[in-house]
């Protein structure tokens, strides 16, 4: 994979990921992904490995 495509992807799931931190109050994580038609596994991996960078810094 490019590195250009890596960025974009990376952007991406940061806005994802920040829009789900920002769901309405009340709504589950779980029951946002699923109306968003965003994969529950792949959400998970993504702020996995943003933490892990987090922590790396």
């Amino acid at each position: 994979m490019d590195q250009s495509t890596h960025d974009v992807r990376r952007t991406n799931w940061l806005n994802i990921i920040h829009q789900c931190q920002n769901r309405p109050s009340g709504t589950s994580v779980k029951q946002w992904l699923a109306e968003n038609d965003i994969k529950e596994k792949a959400y998970y991996y993504w702020l996995r490995k943003f933490r892990k960078e987090a922590c790396d810094q």
